[in-house]
């Protein structure tokens, strides 16, 4: 019968019971190894299952090959994994088994019943081995009701054996059938949403539906979804207005004169007090950020390390928005170079915020609701020059500052010289002129970055992948551990975070009260394929080589991708023998095709997605850009949010007067009057806390046995030797990335670690 996955549980019935088959001549046997449940550290308790009958078919369709029903009557664990074992005799012409019905049978009252997680069930047979990876919620229908089902839950579920297989290449019929059948179920399971939005804006479509009413699968399981449940709950009374509100009036009070905080310092103690539950590290880190607010190193080093390090583009001719902040160039800039060497020696930069934030209105309706008086959130798109000197650092030379919902002139503002005190007005300007750029740099890094690419373009992957990919076809199963909870936080995203009516943004960034157009501009004009391929990203940019600029967002994303694009396209080998198959494979094509003309539909050509494969090379790359974005790219700028945004002077998400006029004589009067009340500083550190803390529910590449910390090789949802080793040789080159991380790191002030591997969840569900 085989060697056991697992050494048996203390409880586990002996292999053959009572109620099983009896041999007979003319049958064999086989044996059932089912896991049910799944590790969950944090959990306190465990539970089991016990509401009925687990119902098995071995090749059901299959004509004489088709087993009888197989009834397994256990208590399964249904929180942390564990094994049980059933074994049957059953006649000798079903052969291998190639294909798994499961269902589960219920007499109970509908209300008392549970869904069940079953992770993989093995049958071991004539010697052999048949793994059948489920990972999947089964819910207990009546036998009355087997045929009935329910939208949140297939009635049953059709798991095919190993690596999974592509229907061209599929002969026998019965897996055919069994694969459109559960993408007809899955389909109707999993709508696109009907899209209502007016011609003007743009969003990629997703699935409205909300978090409840979701199919279970696309939820959270059982254990994580308590957890998830409950930090929701803790998170909506955090986020939700009227919650807000009491706690911060009771707080800081209200009115102008409460709400301003008098220096600098004074900001910083707040950051303190805001941050009283955060990590040492987290602090730590801020409060370094805080202490270097006048520093242009440090300002610099933000733009290649921080949160927002994607835009940085090397100047090759200077584009016409700053010839006016050109032409008289104070002496003391480029250490006495003129623009054209720098530019010449290929050390020139720009960060450009042109189109993101246009025709965006300015904002502030929160204003009084949380400090108790109006005031204006203003909207100021801004771009900045940098250079690099010669000792390596990246620093801003010019900012150029366009407050277009006023028709207010655009100013430029310059470092001052060397040796200028700090109250002095030239560097008092510059200080504020820094604080307008981040301002817009905060609006275009948390509403575009992070959600728009970081969450709503993931949903697009997800729903087309579920709907039109079975759970037999090898890229599904592949992207099995990355699409898992995507759907499930962004039904969540669009009720706190993202509702035009009433959102969590609008509470703490100027551009809040008018997200869809945040979204439409960044979707006409900048969001593209071509930008989520990393390598081609870099080049496009010009920034391979900064001239001795340490780019660390670039190097680890770089490194992260080689290494995901080797793994993915060993797999994509694995599965497909030559290019003409994956041109052949009509389910990989409906999923591209559906992705564009209704994931993207109203992009631009379908935002330069392929709307069909004819390649294992555009295939792999196709893949290794959606697992990159959904992984790694919303770890590089989601988790360490605290660091960058803690300290409000560094990158307010407000400001509440317009910016200065050319020319004007800024004091640190003015600077204070500019940045927003203490109670929306409370606000922008309060959920910056919240939204960039990792979820109780993450899984990571690399695990750590110290935090309890699941990896990769545990979640995937492939079970053939030959796609585990490509996992294997992966988390090798992660660990040495690891360490090479880690070395770097050592003696370093301020840690870049965010996108070492054991930090980067699998997928996005924070």
């Amino acid at each position: 019968m085989g060697i056991f996955c697992k050494p048996k549980h203390p409880n586990t019935p002996d292999p053959f019971p009572e109620d099983s088959e009896k041999w007979t001549p003319g049958t064999a046997a086989y044996s059932f190894h089912i896991k049910t449940g799944y590790t969950y550290p944090q959990l306190e308790k465990t539970r089991k299952w016990d509401h009925g009958t687990m119902v098995l078919v071995v090749n059901p369709g299959a004509g004489d090959s088709e087993s009888h029903e197989l009834r397994v009557t256990r208590e399964f664990h249904t929180d942390t994994e564990w094994s049980t074992m059933a074994d049957f005799w059953l006649p000798e012409h079903i052969g291998a088994p190639k294909l798994l019905k499961i269902r589960l049978e219920s007499p109970i009252f509908e209300s008392d019943r549970e869904d069940l997680y079953v992770k993989e069930i093995t049958v071991h047979y004539m010697r052999k081995s048949y793994r059948f990876p489920v990972r999947n919620f089964l819910y207990p229908y009546h036998s009355s009701e087997k045929d009935i089902a329910d939208k949140r839950r297939p009635p049953y579920l059709m798991v095919e054996e190993g690596a999974g297989s592509l229907r061209h290449l599929t002969s026998e019929v019965f897996l055919v059938n069994a694969r459109e059948h559960e993408l007809k179920v899955y389909r109707e399971m999993i709508p696109w949403s009907s899209n209502t939005l007016s011609e003007d804006l743009l969003q990629p479509n997703y699935m409205a539906t909300a978090y409840e009413d979701l199919p279970r699968f696309l939820q959270f399981k059982d254990a994580y979804a308590e957890a998830f449940s409950s930090l929701r709950k803790v998170g909506e009374g955090k986020i939700k207005v009227s919650s807000l509100e009491a706690k911060i009036t009771a707080l800081f009070g209200k009115g102008a004169e409460e709400s301003r905080l008098g220096s600098l310092e004074q900001f910083r103690d707040h950051l303190i007090d805001a941050g009283a539950t955060w990590s040492k590290q987290d602090m730590e880190q801020a409060l370094k950020v805080a202490d270097k607010i006048r520093c242009d190193k440090e300002f610099g080093r933000q733009m290649v390390s921080g949160l927002n390090s994607l835009y940085i583009t090397k100047v090759t001719a200077l584009h016409e928005r700053w010839t006016a902040g050109t032409e008289d160039i104070p002496k003391h800039l480029f250490s006495g170079k003129s623009i054209s060497d720098i530019m010449g020696s290929g050390k020139l930069f720009e960060i450009s915020a042109e189109g993101l934030l246009d025709g965006v209105p300015h904002g502030g309706a929160s204003n009084k609701m949380l400090a108790g008086f109006k005031a204006t959130w203003y909207v100021t798109p801004s771009d900045c020059l940098l250079w690099v000197d010669d000792e390596g650092n990246l620093l801003p030379a010019i900012i150029r500052l366009k407050n277009k919902n006023d028709s207010q002139e655009a100013s430029f503002w310059y470092p001052p010289p060397p040796g200028t005190p700090d109250d002095h007005p030239d560097s008092l300007s510059w200080l504020l002129a820094k604080m307008y750029f981040r301002c817009s740099d905060c609006q275009i890094y948390a509403i575009i970055t992070h959600f728009c690419r970081g969450h709503a373009v993931n949903e697009v992957f997800a729903v087309s992948a579920h709907r039109n990919l079975p759970s037999a076809h090898p890229i599904l199963r592949l992207l099995h551990p990355h699409i898992q909870g995507i759907v499930a936080i962004n039904s969540q995203a669009r009720i706190i975070l993202v509702n035009p009516k009433s959102n969590a943004f609008g509470l703490f960034l100027s551009a809040g009260d008018h997200l869809l157009d945040v979204f439409t501009n960044y979707y006409r004009q900048t969001f593209n394929y071509q930008k989520l391929i990393i390598p081609g990203d870099i080049k496009a940019r010009g920034v391979e080589d900064m001239g001795g600029v340490e780019y660390l967002f670039s190097d680890d994303s770089l490194a992260l991708w080689n290494a995901i694009s080797k793994y993915v396209g060993e797999v994509v080998e694995l599965t497909y023998p030559s290019d003409k198959d994956v041109a052949d494979d009509t389910e990989l094509q409906n999923w591209t095709t559906e992705m564009v003309e209704i994931g993207f539909d109203g992009f631009k050509d379908g935002a330069g997605f392929p709307k069909k494969l004819s390649d294992r090379a555009s295939l792999s790359e196709l893949v290794t850009v959606i697992i990159f974005n959904i992984s790694v790219f919303h770890a590089g700028v989601n988790f360490q949010s605290l660091t960058t945004l803690g300290y409000i002077p560094n990158c307010p998400g407000v400001l509440i007067k317009p910016p200065p006029a050319q020319g004007e004589k800024i004091t640190m009067e003015r600077i204070l009057d500019t940045l927003p009340p203490k109670q929306v500083a409370f606000v922008q550190a309060h959920l910056s806390n919240l939204l960039g803390s990792l979820s109780p529910v993450e899984k990571f590449y690399l695990p750590t046995a110290e935090t309890n910390r699941g990896g990769l090789r545990e979640e995937v949802n492939m079970v053939c030797e030959k796609q585990l080793a490509c996992v294997d040789r992966l988390t090798a080159e992660l660990r040495l990335l690891q360490e090479k991380i880690s070395e770097r790191n050592k003696d370093r002030e301020m840690i870049y670690d965010v996108m070492s591997p054991e930090n980067v969840p699998l997928t996005t569900q924070s």
